[in-house]
């Protein structure tokens, strides 16, 4: 598969006009089998109802850069989605420590 390739899973379908009084969470992750990897992002609520949810295949990727990878898409999806207020929640902590590039 290409690494341009993807697939979007919609789970429940976000309102145009919807009243954003709350942040949005988006949760993100990355999976590596051999040369591949798979990367994640899955939008919730405050009351934890999944809003929408995507999985994206990517070559080539080491684990550092596949987090990386999901952390920026998750940024781009939230924009495309108009999503007002996010908070992006991952696992890695190589790299998004204080004082790294991530937090600076």
């Amino acid at each position: 598969m290409r690494a341009e390739a993807f697939q979007v899973l919609r789970r429940k379908p976000v309102q145009k006009g919807m009243a954003v009084d709350d942040v949005i969470k988006l949760n993100v992750d990355a999976a590596i089998v051999s040369n591949r990897a798979a990367i994640a992002v899955v939008a919730r609520n405050s009351k934890g109802i999944i809003l929408n949810a995507w999985v994206k295949e990517l070559m080539n990727l080491d684990s550092l850069v596949a987090e990386a990878s999901a952390i920026l898409w998750a940024m781009e999806l939230a924009t495309v989605e108009g999503f007002g207020k996010v908070t992006i929640e991952s696992d890695a902590k190589k790299g998004c420590e204080p004082g790294s590039p991530c937090l600076s």
